[in-house]
């Protein structure tokens, strides 16, 4: 993607430029990006997430928790210093970390925890710890959103149009109503109806079709064709035939130039690992979409 950048920052191509960071999110992404960057060893990781931390002024702890949430929000989750016991008692680190993990596994392997089970295993962790264990209502306000998002969810349905407004469903339980072009981009694959043969005849089999839709005008800005299965770096040549400006040769006998490209503010998929994955997260960290 360096020359997918580089093409950006061009001038000449006139492409609409990534949305502005402030100087602390910023920070944090550059932290984040350096801590993907492969390392030989656990070490070697461990010594450059100490110092990435100082750098940023933080523990360790809390860089981590930084990139935690950014590959749950994207960028938003680095700009977003919110935190969910906001002007309730403060839970230690390793206790809300530990009722995140008992709420997720309640109903797992035939255990069914309930708020009072959850409370109690953190309770008796803190005492472990040598912490002072929380109230019993601070734990039971830390988990509502929890079973909030949990709910919202299960429940979650895209309205889709309302009238000649679309209205787009996230699976935090937020919505999405997209008022201009470039605003929201939509994402998804298919695999072709038809079968395709090489020069000699040889079957070479249904080829998949990703198109980048954006979801205001319902115009194409993007697609890719090809033989591989849906994957980031599909998503990601994708992205790139839609950011940029379209150049085709006199020989393809176009009857219209396809005038669209650009950069989205969000792109809006269905929950495959295909887009959750840390090359895709990556991607919207560096061009500045969510």
């Amino acid at each position: 993607m360096d020359t997918l950048s580089e093409e950006l920052q061009n001038p000449d191509e006139q492409v609409v430029l990534p949305v502005h960071l402030s100087p602390t999110t910023q920070k944090r992404l550059d932290a984040i990006m350096r801590l993907l960057e492969p390392c030989a060893s656990r070490k070697e990781y461990g010594d450059r997430l100490r110092a990435e931390a100082a750098k940023l002024g933080v523990s360790g702890r809390t860089l981590h928790r930084y990139k935690r949430q950014w590959h749950e929000k994207g960028l938003i989750g680095l700009a977003d210093d919110t935190r969910a016991d906001k002007g309730k008692s403060r839970i230690h680190p390793e206790l809300q970390d530990l009722a995140k993990k008992l709420f997720k596994n309640r109903n797992h392997n035939g255990k069914r925890l309930n708020r009072k089970d959850v409370y109690e295993h953190v309770r008796q962790k803190a005492i472990d710890l040598g912490l002072k264990p929380p109230a019993q209502s601070t734990i039971y306000d830390f988990l509502k959103p929890l079973y909030k998002a949990e709910e919202n969810k299960k429940s979650i349905r895209t309205p889709g149009w309302q009238g000649e407004t679309l209205i787009l469903s996230t699976k935090d339980g937020g919505e999405l109503e997209p008022e201009e072009s470039n605003q929201v981009w939509q994402i998804d694959h298919t695999l072709a109806d038809i079968l395709l043969v090489d020069k000699d005849g040889n079957l070479l089999g249904c080829p998949w079709l990703t198109t980048v839709v954006d979801s205001y005008s319902r115009c194409i800005v993007g697609f890719h064709l090809g033989f591989d299965a849906p994957s980031s770096k599909v998503v990601t040549l994708a992205l790139r035939h839609a950011i940029l400006p379209k150049r085709y040769p006199a020989s393809y006998e176009l009857k219209a130039e396809w005038g669209t490209f650009g950069l989205p503010k969000q792109v809006y998929t269905d929950n495959g690992k295909d887009f959750r994955s840390d090359h895709a997260q990556q991607v919207a960290g560096q061009l500045g979409f969510t």
